[in-house]
């Protein structure tokens, strides 16, 4: 409803100013292009929207088969885990794994984290780049539990 491939050319409507931190306190971002990173998230959304791909878990918007395959964290050549899936970060705790994925881009962070089991997600997203959120998201994940 309100996700569009960004595209400089067009207004920016209903958009924040973004942010960086210039010796600690912030200022503007400068402007960039991001239309020609679509695949790699030159997307502009809202947290509604992003966690709406919460679904994907619980067999509405995926077959449970092709989330696992999705989600299954992949080896090295020399076994060893690497943490992520096809797309997905997987943070394998005991008995609670969260998935998701943290996104940065000049002026602006995010996180989308999806506990599976329990169906709870969380869309964190921040007009100032370099923001860690995961720390945030894992404790409204608790929160929710």
């Amino acid at each position: 409803k309100h996700t569009e491939a960004e595209d400089w050319r067009l207004s920016r409507h209903n958009t924040v100013q973004y942010y960086q931190l210039k010796n600690g306190k912030p200022s503007p971002a400068p402007f960039v292009d991001n239309s020609n990173k679509w695949a790699g998230g030159g997307f502009l959304s809202t947290a509604e929207d992003v966690a709406k791909m919460g679904s994907v878990g619980s067999g509405k918007l995926l077959k449970p088969e092709t989330f696992s395959i999705l989600t299954k964290p992949q080896l090295l050549d020399n076994g060893i885990n690497t943490g992520y899936g096809i797309g997905w970060a997987i943070d394998q705790k005991p008995a609670k794994i969260i998935v998701g994925h943290t996104g940065s881009a000049i002026g602006g962070s995010s996180i989308f984290a999806l506990q599976p089991h329990s169906q709870i997600t969380v869309v964190l997203i921040c007009n100032l780049q370099n923001v860690s959120m995961v720390e945030t998201a894992y404790k409204v994940i608790e929160m929710g539990q």
